[in-house]
């Protein structure tokens, strides 16, 4: 029997499988690709998807504002603070009250911050 020819999907879970393999065995080095490129290697989440994981991820790890303002400094399209909020609802029961209320004002910071930058033209 011929082995089955891979569709698109399938392709893309295998890529997907070899990237877990890779990030359990301490390989990130996919993490630190361009963006696109990552999709394209098999992730499965468009730009605005990805950009709600990582307020997530944000949260989570308790970044400070100055971590929020530059990872979406560079975005042509600023992320809406409704989907920030709607994120960190999500995963208030995940990672706690204290997190959430530290992500809030580090999100407010940021916004501050790139408020600050835009008037100094930098």
């Amino acid at each position: 029997m011929s082995p089955r020819p891979r569709t698109r999907a399938g392709v893309r879970a295998h890529a997907g499988e070899e990237l877990l393999r890779d990030f359990a065995d301490g390989d990130l080095s996919a993490t630190h690709a361009d963006p696109e490129a990552a999709l394209a290697d098999g992730g499965t989440l468009d730009a605005a998807q990805r950009r709600l994981a990582q307020v997530a991820a944000l949260a989570a790890v308790g970044a400070p504002a100055v971590s929020w303002f530059t990872h979406f400094a560079s975005a042509s399209d600023p992320i809406d603070a409704e989907d920030i909020v709607g994120v960190l609802v999500a995963v208030a029961p995940i990672i706690g009250a204290p997190r959430v209320v530290a992500a809030a004002e580090s999100a407010i910071e940021a916004s501050r911050l790139a408020e600050r930058s835009d008037e100094d033209g930098l």
